[in-house]
């Protein structure tokens, strides 16, 4: 929330425009998620890592709405086969 905080002071000073900061807060918001994830459960480091490759692709790409969605994707696929995975190995242990 400090991080949060500093970037809201920036913008007020005038050391941010509204663009740039929104590019910051995304990737403080993406890296915090990110972290939680450690505590939390993967799933959540997944989120963060989509919210900062969101943030990434806003500053590089016009459009960038299809990558984000490309993105979304593979880490959902990622997720089914790392479950699928986790499953196997269980139902491995337990034989």
């Amino acid at each position: 929330m400090l991080a949060v905080l500093g970037v809201f002071l920036l913008l007020k000073a005038g050391r941010l425009n509204y663009d740039n900061s929104a590019l910051v807060l995304l990737l403080i918001i993406g890296l915090s998620t990110f972290l939680d994830g450690y505590r939390i459960s993967w799933r959540f480091s997944l989120i963060g890592i989509l919210v900062a490759g969101t943030a990434i692709l806003a500053a590089f790409v016009e459009q960038f709405i299809w990558p984000v969605i490309l993105l979304a994707l593979i880490l959902l696929v990622i997720a089914i086969f790392w479950e699928r995975h986790r499953h196997r190995q269980a139902r491995n242990i337990e034989s």
